[in-house]
């Protein structure tokens, strides 16, 4: 039986690789950041009747998409001899081909797999890949059907790069993440709301050293499904570590490693639902807490109930659908009034190892009644 393959997805951050390439030159992904890269795993240009010279050959008559700028083709080959062939040599600028000798590249992209009878398999597949290393699409072509239409198509359809701007000086230093939950996830976290019902959510407070739960109508309203199910939690964590945390420790050096609280809440345009400025570790019951994020559900059905930063100017910040918004702990924020619809959104709190010592030691703050979110 052959082994699982576990294929990076849509939102994942493309495994990391360096690898040599024709004329003796090495090519490394990480440092090929800033552009759009289409990644072409076509075994060699020999085996399969001939597909993968034919895979190649297809795409020099798209070379066009490539302007090693802004955009990058890079083919992945099992066969070194590949980097010398006469169709190699002749790629233009925008276009590489590397080699996978020992199909370690293949084998972290789910492009290759170990048999039963301990073979290695091969694939076909592309992954295109936005300028910041996520993967917007990934497309696989069978050598039954060799043509790369909808793999032209696809890469076609990624929206233009913006041109370039002069930064703003109120700009907040928070990440905007696309892709992080898939539409099908963010529907069926709506629908857990509305089956399990919300309570009303209060905020932290410290009265005399203790953390406290407060309400406060003019501060906050909200209502919170707090999510039990394991199932549930685990999809959270896997997406959140595989498409949040690497973008933490690239940006701001922090290695998260812990999640505090799964939660659904909702925002409702009939009650105004809003949080009024505030930090989100001012409290020893609270201290631990390093990035807060916010997923939002369903971008699109709802009007106010945006992000600001106050200390940061006026900007207002709404990721899509499925995106999340990401920023310190420390920052001062808020959540506008949502003056129609429901917003829905998922709500956690990102933290290490050190800061769950810190959770522990000031568990013995929190008030009466007050448990910790099961991290």
């Amino acid at each position: 039986m052959e082994q699982p393959r576990i294929i990076p997805a849509r939102g994942d951050i493309a495994p990391p690789f360096n690898a040599l390439a024709s004329k003796n030159e090495s090519f490394s992904l990480p440092r090929a950041g800033g552009k759009r890269i289409m990644l072409c795993f076509f075994a060699d240009l020999k085996g399969s009747n001939g597909f993968g010279r034919t895979l190649i050959e297809s795409w020099l008559q798209h070379a066009s998409l490539f302007d090693s700028k802004e955009s990058f083709f890079v083919g992945i080959t099992y066969n070194e001899e590949d980097l010398s062939d006469p169709l190699t040599l002749s790629l233009p600028e925008g276009m590489i081909v590397v080699s996978d000798k020992s199909a370690e590249i293949a084998r972290i992209y789910g492009i290759a797999a170990i048999t039963s009878e301990n073979s290695l398999r091969h694939y076909h597949g592309h992954f295109i890949l936005e300028n910041n290393l996520t993967i917007a699409d990934t497309i696989v072509i069978s050598p039954d059907d060799p043509s790369i239409e909808k793999v032209v198509e696809a890469w076609k359809r990624l929206p233009a790069l913006p041109s370039p701007l002069p930064a703003r000086l109120d700009q907040a230093p928070v990440l905007i993440i696309p892709n992080v939950f898939e539409p099908a996830l963010c529907k069926a976290l709506i629908e857990g709301y509305r089956k399990n019902g919300g309570t009303p959510s209060g905020y932290m407070k410290e009265v005399n050293g203790r953390t406290i739960v407060a309400v406060d109508p003019n501060h906050k309203v909200r209502s919170d499904w707090l999510i039990e199910d394991r199932d549930i939690q685990q999809a959270a964590q896997i997406r959140i570590s595989r498409r949040i945390a690497p973008h933490i420790a690239k940006c701001f050096q922090f290695h998260v490693t812990r999640i505090e609280r799964y939660i659904v809440a909702c925002y409702n345009g009939a009650e105004k639902g809003h949080f009024r400025a505030h930090r989100d570790n001012t409290t020893k019951g609270t201290a631990h807490r390093r990035f807060a994020v916010t997923i939002n559900l369903n971008a699109d059905e709802y009007e106010g109930g945006d992000l600001t930063f106050p200390e940061f100017g006026r900007s207002t910040y709404r990721a899509p659908t499925g995106g999340a918004v990401v920023f310190s702990c420390s920052l001062m924020h808020q959540a506008m009034p949502v003056v129609k619809g429901e917003r829905f959104c998922f709500l956690p709190f990102l933290y290490d190892e050190a800061a769950a010592k810190i959770r522990e030691e000031n568990s013995k703050y929190l008030g009466d009644g007050l448990k910790p979110y099961r991290a």
